[in-house]
């Protein structure tokens, strides 16, 4: 049985534009920007015929209830620090600011790689401050940072 059609190729058009302007638009904002009734489907077809995809949302894993507990226990180890001993505390994250040199990384991140990023550019820094006292290094729990490859390189060099 024939169905009218929803989108026209205008239609289509529109919302294969938006796509590339903002590709990080998800389907429903795409459709929303350019005042569609279609459903996400038939905007996500539209835009596969285009050769556009619609930007997915990804949610970050909850934490485990063993991760919950070492995370509780690092709070309770460290709450009645004073500020001179936070002024101590080195973080690499993801997307560091100065004073930490800021590393762009465009692929994904191996136990090599990470390796590397901190030999050539965060162990170097460390080096070159004038720490008066120890400092602490802490990385988050991307797989990169908990392989033993990594955790070997962090005990022989730390």
């Amino acid at each position: 049985m024939w169905a009218p059609k929803i989108l026209f190729e205008r239609d289509e058009r529109a919302l294969a534009r938006v796509s590339v302007v903002n590709p990080k638009k998800t389907a429903q904002e795409i459709r929303t920007s350019v005042g569609s009734s279609a459903s996400i489907s038939i905007v996500k077809r539209a835009l596969r015929r285009h050769g556009r995809l619609a930007f997915r949302l990804r949610k970050a894993p909850s934490l485990n209830a063993a991760q919950q507990r070492t995370r509780l226990k690092w709070c309770l180890q460290f709450q009645h620090w004073d500020e001179e001993k936070w002024k101590n505390m080195f973080w690499v994250p993801s997307m560091a600011v100065d004073p930490c040199p800021l590393v762009p990384i465009n692929c994904t991140m191996s136990a090599q790689k990470y390796i590397n990023t901190l030999e050539h550019h965060i162990v170097p820094f460390l080096e070159d401050q004038s720490l008066s006292e120890a400092y602490v290094f802490m990385q988050d729990n991307a797989p990169s940072h908990k392989a033993h490859l990594t955790r070997n390189y962090l005990l022989a060099k730390f």
